[in-house]
């Protein structure tokens, strides 16, 4: 299946993507991925794929993340 996650076809690469998470939702399975996470957790990354927006919302959200941080510091000063 982590093979799977890589292929070529998208559509074959997002139903694995798809099958990852449908086992991260249960608790025996993360248990059981826990010993394998090295592994896949770069393959997952390594597939992520982002639009333009998402991009854009991306940078916007670390904006306001460090403009919220600096704020925080600021009042706790």
């Amino acid at each position: 299946m982590l093979m799977r996650t890589q292929d070529a076809d998208t559509s074959v690469s997002l139903e694995a993507c798809e099958f990852w998470l449908s086992l991260a939702e249960h608790q025996i399975c993360r248990e059981v991925l826990m010993p394998h996470i090295g592994h896949l957790i770069p393959v997952l990354i390594g597939g992520m794929k982002y639009s333009e927006i998402d991009i854009i919302l991306l940078k916007v959200f670390a904006v306001i993340n460090i403009f919220v941080s600096e704020s925080h510091n600021v009042v706790n000063s």
